[in-house]
């Protein structure tokens, strides 16, 4: 018999835990607030982009997935979680009330000004190209996901609608995100780069120390890596959200004369603790990194031999546990589930081209000791889930929700972005955090479909890289970098 929240023994996690990561977490709102109050003043922030700041403190400090067992595995509410997962009435959560209400307030501007609300703003930003590859790519991954699940539903899969909808989430989350980029860049390019990277980092750091404590809070409830707590409770911020931080150290390392600033020492301490986590993820994506970063410094040649040598070294010492890491069991399930998926659906027709949508489920009978994010609400009687609905892998679950097609749509586009990223970066030379910046757009929009996300934080991510590229790019044609 499925268990449901309403018969989790309360003793499974004190509720003084729970009282005490709620002040935490309100605690830390409160003061990320102050912060954008002092710097809106400071700066004489444009009215949009402060509310587009406070949106972005309270979704990016709120956790969507809560890395905490209990709370977890029963999907319990609470106020770290309570905008994504308090149910307001009936699926519907508080974010997806306020978003809602928000588009249709938009819509509504568009009838009684009977144009198009984005036809105001500049149409002259650099970023519009890479705005319009990441929404016609959504476009089409959208169209071949639902080709896929109607064919799946009609074949008689298992199918849920209710998850094939709530992906369409991202597309909301990304027209309210680009609106509110569009009207404010023109006004914050007036600022300093180096005060709105400062911006960010602060309100992020912020957010990581919220996080860390509570994570203390929870110390007997939090996973464990290899013999190691986990000390940053939410997982999705790891794949998107904190890997600017990682790509700076990387970067840093190639500097050959490192100018401290509050900015960078913030990275670092974020980027140094998620590495301590020994998030697998983390460690291939900042392999990729590096060997970006050495292609940009070999078109520019720049680069440092010796530093070159030095993370060569490093690497060579890494490798022994890289290679445990990236043979254990969370790897072997991903290889599990991707195996179940293929034999028994993915090899098939229409599944093999188009997938089976967002809302199928497909059968996975092998047993794993690894169960990954399966939560005990979606157990059977004797522990095991035999439908799973995606494949733990940013990439290879495409292949899942959109088949061979939407795999293809993500690797064609991710191409695309990743010439025009990089003639950018390249005509932007180098930085600090000016290739970390590029190549975090390039693995975004590449790997993670942003327009079709169930939650804001991939397009809050994009649209925050987005700010920063177009203020890299302004400073350089005003001759300013």
């Amino acid at each position: 018999m499925i268990e449901s929240k309403n018969e989790i023994d309360p003793a499974y996690i004190p509720r003084s835990l729970i009282v005490f990561d709620s002040a935490i977490f309100i605690f830390f709102i409160i003061v990320g607030f102050i912060y954008l109050i002092k710097v809106s003043r400071r700066y004489n922030l444009s009215a949009a982009f402060v509310f587009f700041l406070a949106i972005y403190i309270v979704l990016s400090y709120s956790s969507y997935n809560l890395m905490v067992m209990p709370i977890h595995d029963f999907n319990i509410p609470i106020p770290r979680t309570f905008i994504y997962h308090y149910k307001v009435f009936s699926s519907f959560s508080p974010l997806d009330l306020l978003s809602i209400g928000f588009l249709f307030t938009l819509l509504g501007r568009w009838m009684v000004c009977k144009k198009n609300p984005l036809s105001e703003f500049s149409s002259t930003d650099n970023s519009d190209s890479v705005i319009k590859i990441v929404a016609i790519q959504g476009l089409l991954v959208l169209l071949v996901s639902f080709v896929g699940y109607i064919t799946y539903s009609i074949n008689h899969g298992v199918v849920s609608i209710k998850n094939q909808i709530v992906y369409f989430r991202g597309v909301i989350y990304f027209f309210i995100f680009i609106f509110l980029y569009k009207t404010s860049i023109d006004e914050l390019k007036k600022n300093d780069l180096k005060s709105m990277l400062m911006v960010f980092c602060v309100i992020d750091f912020i957010n990581f120390i919220s996080g860390l404590i509570s994570t203390l809070v929870y110390t007997d409830f939090v996973w464990e890596r290899y013999g190691i707590k986990v000390t940053i409770i939410d997982q999705d911020k790891i794949y998107n959200y904190f890997t600017l931080y990682l790509f700076v150290i990387v970067s840093l390392f190639f500097s050959k004369k490192i100018k401290p600033s509050v900015a960078l020492v913030l990275a670092v301490i974020i980027a140094t603790c998620m590495l301590f986590n020994v998030y697998k993820f983390l460690f291939a994506i900042g392999f990729l990194y590096l060997l970006y970063e050495i292609s940009v410094r070999s078109v520019l040649r720049n680069v440092p031999l010796k530093r070159m040598i030095l993370l060569m070294v490093i690497a060579i010492g890494l490798a022994p546990p890289a290679f445990k890491i990236f043979t254990s069991k969370p790897i072997n399930t991903r290889a599990s589930q991707l195996n179940d998926y293929w034999d028994y659906t993915g090899k098939y027709f229409p599944a093999n081209l188009f997938g089976i949508g967002y809302g199928g489920f497909y059968l996975s009978p092998t047993g794993v000791a690894d169960k990954g994010e399966i939560k005990k609400i979606d157990e059977d009687a004797d522990g095991n889930v035999k439908y799973k609905r995606s494949i733990q892998s940013p990439i290879l679950t495409h292949i899942k929700s959109s088949g061979i097609i939407g795999l293809s749509i993500m690797i064609v586009s991710g191409f695309i972005i990743f010439r025009r990223v990089l003639a950018i970066n390249v005509r932007l030379s180098l930085g600090s955090f000016t290739t970390p910046i590029c190549f975090n757009l390039i693995w975004m929009v590449g790997g993670v479909c942003i327009v079709l996300q169930p939650y804001p934080m991939p397009a809050l991510t994009f649209v925050k890289l987005l700010f920063l590229l177009s203020m890299l790019i302004s400073e350089k044609e005003n001759g300013l970098s």
